[in-house]
Parts: structure tokens; sequence; C-alpha cells
């Protein structure tokens, strides 16, 4: 956060008017920092989740610290009234952004290019994320008996905003198609 609020003070001060936000390769990390990013560039209130669901069990309850018996929870979708909120226009970015994005974004990076891509905030370029629109999420990690190889199991599915029954389960899509080597 502060470095989002230090960067975009700056962006202002110096009246830049074109922004570049590289995703490309990205991993991901923490969503947090793509809605605070999101909240200097969006003119509209955006969110990049729709709804959840959470399969609880005896290995996420170890894990998680969670008393919550064995269930399926399903967190209704998010009202428009849930939506997250930009800045003020005397705070917000106002010039032209572009986002760069590739197959190889995954995670909270392919969860910003969504929020960016389905809300307009400006111009993508590249290739379609690697994370499709339901995609799963936090996961607990296990050894295999046999192997001893560990591994990552997810409890969570990510419905993104926007997503409807029936469309195809795809990652936030360019503007302009570009070989992210290009």
């Amino acid at each position: 956060n502060d470095f989002a609020k230090e960067m975009f003070s700056t962006a202002g001060e110096r009246n830049i008017r074109h922004l570049i936000i590289d995703v490309r390769s990205n991993g991901g990390g923490n969503s947090n920092t793509g809605d605070e990013i999101c909240r200097y560039i969006s003119s509209k209130p955006f969110h990049w989740i729709s709804h959840t669901t959470q399969r609880i069990s005896e290995p996420v309850r170890q894990q998680r610290n969670l008393t919550l018996p064995d269930t399926l929870i399903h967190y209704p979708p998010i009202t428009e009234e849930q939506l997250m909120q930009p800045y003020p226009d005397s705070v917000r970015f106002n010039g032209k952004c572009y986002l760069l994005m590739s197959h190889r974004t995954y995670s909270s990076a392919a969860s910003f290019a969504w929020e960016f891509t389905r809300f307009g905030m400006g111009v993508a370029i590249g290739e379609e994320v690697g994370d499709p629109a339901i995609s799963t999420g936090d996961v607990i990690y296990q050894q295999l008996p046999h192997s001893h190889f560990t591994v990552a199991i997810p409890y969570k599915v990510f419905y993104s905003y926007g997503i409807r029954e029936g469309e195809p389960n795809r990652g936030a899509l360019p503007d302009i198609a570009v070989p992210k080597d290009q």
C-alpha cells in the first residue's frame, strides 16, 4: 500500500501520462496488492472475485487451525454494493494504463489481470493468462506415503467476477494479442 501510494503520488507530481504494468511470468503473491493498484487506476467499482466454494476436511482443519466440521461451504456472490471502490479523482491516476500479460501469469497476478480487463482499466497486451476464470486457490501441503513427495492440495475454488454459467472457462484475454517475447 505504501509503495502504491508513493508511486501514484510521484506519477501525479511528475505529470506522468502513461503507465505500463508488466505481469508477464508473474506467479502471483498477495491479491491485496493488485486490488490496491486497481483503486488508483479504475474509474469505477471493481472486484476480481464473485464467489468461492471451500472444502473443509481434517487435513485442512489441522493445517489452518480451523474448528469447522467436515463441510462444503458455498460463499454467495458479492453484490454491486460490495465491489471495491476506486480512490477519488484527486489521487487517482488519470493517464493511460497498459498491462503486459502472458500464459505464465498466475494466481494473484492473473486475478489482477482479470480485474484490469473485465473492468476496462486500460489496454491489455500479450497472451491469455495461465489461470482460468474458475480456478483453485488456497492450498494445504501433504506428504505422499510412499514417494514422500510433498504435494499442494487446493481446498478453495474461486469464481472470477462476471464469469457466467456456460461461458468458456478462460483466463483474462488481452485486447491486443502478442506473443510474450515480443
